[in-house]
């Protein structure tokens, strides 16, 4: 039997620009791959605390947000307003997963380093080129996780 997955996402009534977001994304694809690439953990640690400031609507402390908003406009993007609470919850995953490799890269665990930095990377380039943000889809999953649990207990 076939089961679908209805996808479902955070809703809020703040809005921020896609073309900004994108650019963002471009950003972490750029410097997670760095990070990756040279085992360099100054460089994850500045990822985990943007990731932090964006994840809890503190962007104006983002330096990544900031730049994109340069990079935007330098070339011309038009805004284009989207709901913000699912980029703030992909934020929050974001965060997770910088910190997981960061924790990695301190503590000499290369292959679990690697292989979340890489789903991280993926993340970046779906949302960055493709437009396709990822953090509702596990949104979903989680919510599925956690309901099915207490509904499974009686709560």
């Amino acid at each position: 039997m076939k089961r679908e997955l209805n996808i479902s996402c955070p809703v809020s009534t703040k809005r921020v620009d896609e073309n900004t977001v994108r650019v963002i994304a471009f950003l972490v694809l750029f410097v997670s791959s760095i990070s990756i690439v040279l085992n360099n953990y100054f460089i994850s640690a500045f990822l985990v605390v943007d990731f932090l400031v964006r994840g809890f609507e503190l962007g104006e402390y983002s330096l990544l947000r900031l730049s994109a908003k340069s990079i935007s406009k330098l070339l011309g993007l038009k805004k284009k307003p989207i709901d913000a609470a699912p980029k703030f919850f992909a934020a929050k995953v974001g965060f997770v997963f910088t910190l997981i490799v960061l924790i990695s890269q301190l503590f000499s665990f290369p292959v679990l380093g690697i292989s979340t930095g890489v789903v991280l990377i993926v993340c970046a380039f779906l949302e960055s080129f493709l437009g396709v943000c990822l953090g509702c889809y596990f949104y979903t999953i989680l919510n599925k996780v956690f309901l099915n649990r207490f509904h499974n207990v009686g709560l």
